[in-house]
């Protein structure tokens, strides 16, 4: 299993109904794990020995 983790910036344009609009800056971190990884995504080398 692989732990994947991304920080970013972000900027986002909000309008409501064209009521309201405006800009804000967030700060957004997301972690996933994948399963099953068999190979290196960066350098292609086989992770998994046994396979």
């Amino acid at each position: 299993m692989v732990k994947v983790e991304l920080n970013t910036d972000v900027t986002l344009d909000i309008s409501v109904d064209g009521a309201f609009h405006g800009c804000e800056d967030v700060s957004v971190t997301a972690t996933g794990f994948i399963e099953g990884v068999s190979y290196c995504p960066f350098c292609g080398r086989k992770l998994k020995e046994n396979e």
